[in-house]
């Protein structure tokens, strides 16, 4: 596996270009995410593992691409900027008050990213159009006890990550920008994977 991650790494580098320049706003992946590039990419193979998807390169720069954008948006908006400082807020405050080692923007784009893979993982279906977005409320409401420990998060943590992933859904401009890197990653849903898991 660690030759793997080293070998993930150096094409990140290499061939997508990742560095501090072009990948996370305001961020250094050495200095502001543990474990550096190493640690990130493990994160999210391991993420894509779960969620049924290959943990390849070019996934994981997708996964990335996804989260930088994520981060600009909210970043540049007032209201986006409203919705981190109150993630930020009960992350360090309720959900891990003693010594936060990744920036809690960083965490919230990682929990919605999360989030929305789950949601590819489950269909393949456009969650785009009015049905699919109300068939993906539905499902985070319904999975509310289930989610939270397949994705690695607290209760409180997702509840605010779902009410800010059906936002999210309900605003095309932003889910158009991600929508690309989310079609590449769900074609690479592994074969055996069941559908429901």
């Amino acid at each position: 596996m660690a030759s793997d991650i080293t070998a993930i790494c150096e094409t990140l580098r290499t061939k997508y270009q990742v560095n501090d320049a072009h990948i996370y706003p305001n961020m250094s992946i050495d200095v502001d995410i543990l474990f550096g590039l190493e640690g990130e990419v493990k994160r999210i193979s391991e993420l894509l593992n779960t969620m049924g998807f290959e943990a390849n390169a070019e996934n994981i720069f997708h996964v990335m691409q996804m989260k930088s954008k994520l981060l600009i948006g909210y970043q540049s908006a007032n209201q986006g900027k409203v919705v981190l400082l109150q993630f930020g807020k009960i992350v360090s405050e309720d959900v891990k008050p003693v010594g936060i080692t990744i920036p809690t923007d960083l965490l919230f784009v990682t929990g919605l990213t999360a989030v929305l893979l789950y949601l590819a993982g489950r269909f393949v279906g456009s969650f785009l159009d009015e049905a699919g977005k109300i068939f993906a409320r539905e499902l985070l409401i319904k999975n509310r006890k289930k989610i939270p420990k397949k994705l690695n998060l607290t209760e409180l943590e997702y509840y605010f990550l779902e009410k800010q992933t059906v936002q999210l859904l309900k605003d095309e401009t932003k889910m158009e920008l991600l929508i690309e890197d989310l079609r590449e990653i769900i074609s690479t849903k592994k074969k055996k994977e069941h559908i429901s898991k």
